[in-house]
């Protein structure tokens, strides 16, 4: 996913684009740090107890974040990002956020939970798809 070039965390560059159930794009996210704050690559990252750079804020959560801004509906909507949601913070809010499905290409490097997002996604009735990084390409 080309928009996740625009990532500035220097650990990984991840992207996120949500998309309508008739495929029009809503919002798109990449990891990188809040507004008017200081990105890892300016500054370093900051990592936290569990491994992962707690100045970055998540490609799923800054896609959430920037339909909330625009007034656009995520109900119903897929989400497409480069990698696994992580458990702790993105897969809860793509369940709140009213997703339907949710599909990406890598996995997340630090929290080896693979089996419990998808667990998690699929007791909320959210469909979940790993893809090779090409499909994912095609895809959006």
């Amino acid at each position: 996913m080309e928009y996740s070039l625009r990532g500035t965390c220097k650990r990984g560059k991840s992207g996120a684009v949500i998309v309508t159930n008739d495929n029009r794009p809503v919002a798109l996210g990449y990891n990188g740090a809040p507004r008017r704050q200081p990105h890892c690559l300016e500054v370093g990252c900051k990592i936290g107890k569990d491994g992962s750079c707690i100045r970055a804020v998540h490609a799923e959560i800054n896609s959430i974040i920037n339909a909330a801004a625009r007034g656009s509906a995520t109900e119903g909507g897929e989400i497409f990002s480069t990698h696994r949601p992580c458990l702790r913070v993105c897969a809860p809010a793509i369940i709140n956020a009213g997703l339907v499905r949710v599909v990406w290409a890598l996995p997340y490097h630090t929290d080896g939970a693979e089996a419990e997002v998808i667990d998690m996604f699929r007791s909320a009735g959210i469909l979940t798809q790993r893809v090779q990084e090409r499909r994912l390409e095609t895809l959006v």
